[in-house]
């Protein structure tokens, strides 16, 4: 399994995941955020304090642009 897709599969239960937890599978997980956003899945980012953020899967595949 991909790194991409281990961010997806954690993402796909909906709830909200840290960047420490996206971070312990990648370090690079924006740039794998990117392309899952690129590949049409919404995908909300929650600050959540200082430079902390959360990241949760809003709806899976959908036109890309069509998430706001």
């Amino acid at each position: 399994m991909s790194k991409k897709e281990k961010i997806l599969s954690l993402l796909l239960d909906g709830k909200r995941h840290s960047n420490e937890e996206l971070a312990d599978i990648s370090f690079r997980f924006g740039s794998l955020i990117h392309d899952l956003r690129k590949e049409g899945y919404c995908i909300e980012t929650i600050r959540t304090d200082g430079n902390e953020f959360s990241y949760q899967l809003i709806s899976a595949k959908k036109e890309v642009g069509e998430c706001n």
